[in-house]
């Protein structure tokens, strides 16, 4: 599956939003628009230089910011729904049962593939950024983008594990180009 932008947010050197951002970005403006605001935050921010150049107790200015915003936490904890993200079809049939439908959903390290019916059916699926490339060692799966398990990005088959292709560079791509004959 191609992606436009990374699930960690990214596109090249860029940030982009992701969704999950978008629905934080909504729920915030939506109950913490007086502390999201331009007036607010100036005044805020000269008041820390204040408390920074020794001229203010940082005490009374939490207090006086915290009291209020921790019973608006406490009401929003209380009355606020869980915010569910959308869901994205996939249009594919689980291959477990045959009865759920394959999703997208977003997951604590980003987005991932799994079946409708959970918790029934725990079926569930990487998304791997294929490139435009067949693997070269079995010459059947195709070259995708892995992630290692402290996020370094690395090159696989994705017939893992009938094929162990993996490489950290992309393949057909020399580390030097200085040692090309």
């Amino acid at each position: 599956m191609e992606k436009e932008a990374k699930e960690d947010g990214r596109k090249g050197r860029n940030f982009v939003p992701t969704d999950l951002g978008f629905l934080v970005n909504d729920f915030l403006v939506k109950y913490f628009s007086d502390i999201l605001d331009l007036p607010f935050t100036a005044t805020m921010e000269n008041a820390l230089d204040e408390i920074a150049d020794g001229k203010r107790e940082w005490q009374p200015l939490i207090a006086e910011f915290y009291r209020p915003f921790k019973e608006k936490l406490d009401f929003v904890q209380q009355k606020v729904e869980t915010i569910e993200v959308p869901v994205e079809k996939t249009g594919e049939k689980c291959p477990e049962g045959k009865e759920g439908d394959i999703i997208i959903k977003q997951g604590r390290f980003g987005k991932f593939m799994a079946c409708s019916r959970f918790p029934e059916c725990k079926y569930t699926k990487n998304i791997q950024e294929k490139i435009d490339m067949k693997c070269p060692k079995c010459a059947t799966g195709d070259v995708v983008i892995k992630n290692t398990k402290r996020k370094r990005r690395f090159f696989g088959c994705s017939r893992y594990p009938e094929c162990d292709f993996a490489s950290w560079t992309k393949p057909g791509v020399q580390k030097n180009p200085q040692m090309a004959p």
